[in-house]
C-alpha cells in the first residue's frame, strides 16, 4: 500500500532538524565518542518483504549499509507526528515492535506529548509511557543523553 503524504510542515522540519543535530553533537560527546553510530533522517527501513517505512530519525550502526538495516538493528528511531499521530501511534508502532525495533519515540507536536515505546514482542510494545515535552528522557542505549523536547520548540 503506497500512502501519499502532505508536504511537510515547518514545525514537522523545524522538530526533525533539531533533534537530529542534538543526537549528533551528543553522541560526539559522549566519552568515548560513538563515532560508530549514525543518525540518520528518513532513512529507509526495512521490516519484512514488503514493508517500508521512514523514521523521522534513526540511530544505527555506521557500519552497515542502509539496506541491509532492520528492526532490531536500530538503536533508537524517532516519529514526529504533526496531524498523523494515528498512523504514528497507532499504525507503526505494532509493525516496528514485530519487526524488533527496540524503542520508538512518537513525539506529538499537537498533543504536546513524547510517547516511548519500548520492549518490542509480536503483540507490540510492553512498555508505553507518555512524557510531557518538558521531561528530560533518555533512550535506553544512551542514558547519558538527555532529550528535553520542549528545548527545540
Amino acid at each position: 500500500e503506497i500512502v501519499p503524504r502532505g508536504s511537510e510542515l515547518n514545525a514537522h522540519f523545524k522538530m526533525r532538524m533539531l533533534l537530529t543535530k542534538h543526537l549528533i553533537l551528543a553522541l560526539d560527546r559522549l566519552t568515548p565518542p560513538r563515532a560508530d553510530l549514525m543518525v540518520g533522517s528518513e532513512m529507509s527501513l526495512f521490516l519484512s518483504g514488503d514493508t517500508e517505512f521512514k523514521p523521522d530519525i534513526t540511530i544505527v550502526p555506521e557500519s552497515m549499509l542502509s539496506q541491509n538495516v532492520r528492526g532490531p538493528d536500530v538503536l533508537l528511531a524517532i516519529e514526529i507526528a504533526f496531524s498523523s499521530q494515528k498512523r504514528n501511534l497507532e499504525v507503526k508502532p505494532p509493525i516496528y515492535a514485530q519487526s524488533g525495533l527496540r524503542e520508538l519515540w512518537v513525539v506529538d507536536l499537537d498533543g504536546k506529548v513524547t510517547h516511548v515505546h519500548r520492549q518490542p514482542g509480536a503483540e507490540g510494545y510492553q512498555s508505553i509511557t507518555r512524557h510531557a515535552f518538558s521531561d528530560a528522557l533518555a533512550a535506553r542505549e544512551f542514558p547519558s543523553i538527555p532529550v528535553r523536547v520542549a528545548d527545540f520548540l
